[in-house]
C-alpha cells in the first residue's frame, strides 16, 4: 500500500467517494452489530443487581471513592485559553465574546492603516477547504 505523504493528501483523498456518499449505511451497521454485541450483557445485568457487592470483599481504605463531580464543575471546568488561563475562566469570561459584527484593526508601518470589517476581508480571498491535523498537547 503507498502512503501519500500528508503534503500531497488532498481533501478528496480522505475517503473515496463511493464510501463517503455510504457513510450512514456504515455508521448504521456499525451501532447494529454494537447493540446485538451488547443485548447478552444487558439481559444478565437486567437479572442481577448491578450495585450488589461480592460476598466476602469489603472496600479498602487504600482507595477511597471521590465525591461525584458538581453540575458547577462539570459546566466550568474548561481547558481552552481563549479567555483566560484559568480553568474556569472561559465560563465566567466567554459571554462577552461578539462575533458580530467583527473588525480587525491594522496599524503601525502598514500601507494601508484602517479598521477591516470580517465580512469585507472574506470578500477578499476565496474561502478554501483544509483538513487539519491537530495533536494533543497534555499528553493524553
Amino acid at each position: 500500500m503507498l502512503i501519500k505523504k500528508y503534503q500531497s493528501l488532498r481533501e478528496a483523498d480522505v475517503t473515496d467517494y463511493p464510501l463517503y456518499k455510504r457513510r450512514r449505511e456504515f455508521i448504521q451497521a456499525g451501532l447494529a452489530l454494537t447493540g446485538a454485541a451488547l443485548l447478552p450483557g444487558i439481559a444478565n445485568a437486567a437479572a442481577s443487581s448491578l450495585t450488589a457487592r461480592l460476598p466476602g470483599v469489603s472496600q479498602s481504605d487504600k482507595y477511597q471513592l471521590d465525591d461525584p463531580n458538581s453540575w458547577e464543575d462539570i459546566t466550568t471546568y474548561n481547558n481552552f485559553y481563549e479567555f483566560g488561563t484559568g480553568k474556569r475562566d472561559p465560563s465566567k469570561n466567554a459571554h462577552t465574546l461578539r462575533p458580530k459584527p467583527w473588525s480587525v484593526t491594522v496599524e503601525g508601518e502598514v500601507n494601508k492603516p484602517g479598521v477591516y470589517q470580517m465580512e469585507d476581508i472574506m470578500k477578499w480571498n476565496a474561502l478554501e477547504e483544509r483538513i487539519y491535523r491537530f495533536r494533543c498537547v497534555e499528553a493524553w
